[in-house]
């Protein structure tokens, strides 16, 4: 025969197909007080369960080395996660300091666009004008021979 146990519901529950409410108590078996458990619908039941048979003593040492060892674990577990939790925050600067520098970069990029489109525009305007300039130019006038003055006559002559 299995195992039964009398619980008080701190939470609602369905048990055969009956709602049951906060505060009733209700005798169930150990595996339906285990589901009742898992859905936080009781306290937690009593973490370990010895046999107080002729090796109880011995049963409950190796319990206690059990637990001893699973603390040693959770706490190797915490400082491995502390150090993963420290690692990621220190990526995740780096991130936000990287989409920072990216967001900055195409500022600067932008920038330097609108500076070369600016540029190649005044480019444009200055080519105009020189244009202009030259067809407004008058034409050269033919060369002529100075005329002789008396002063060069006499150095001829």
């Amino acid at each position: 025969m299995e195992e039964v146990s009398t619980v008080t519901l701190i939470a609602p529950a369905k048990i055969d197909g009956v709602r049951k409410t906060v505060g009733e108590s209700v005798t169930v078996t150990l595996a339906v007080a285990r589901q009742l458990e898992v859905a936080g619908a009781i306290p937690p039941l009593d973490e370990v369960e010895v046999d107080l048979a002729d090796d109880g003593d011995d049963r409950l040492m190796e319990k206690g080395h059990e637990l001893a060892r699973a603390k040693e674990r959770i706490a190797g577990l915490e400082g491995t996660l502390s150090e993963v939790n420290a690692e990621f925050a220190d990526v995740e600067a780096k991130y936000v300091a990287l989409v920072a520098d990216h967001t900055a970069l195409q500022g600067a990029n932008d920038e330097l666009g609108a500076l070369k489109e600016q540029a190649v525009a005044d480019l444009q305007t200055a080519e105009r004008r020189i244009e202009e300039l030259e067809a407004a130019k008058p034409a050269p006038k033919p060369a002529t021979k100075p005329k002789a003055t008396a002063k060069d006559a006499a150095a001829k002559g």
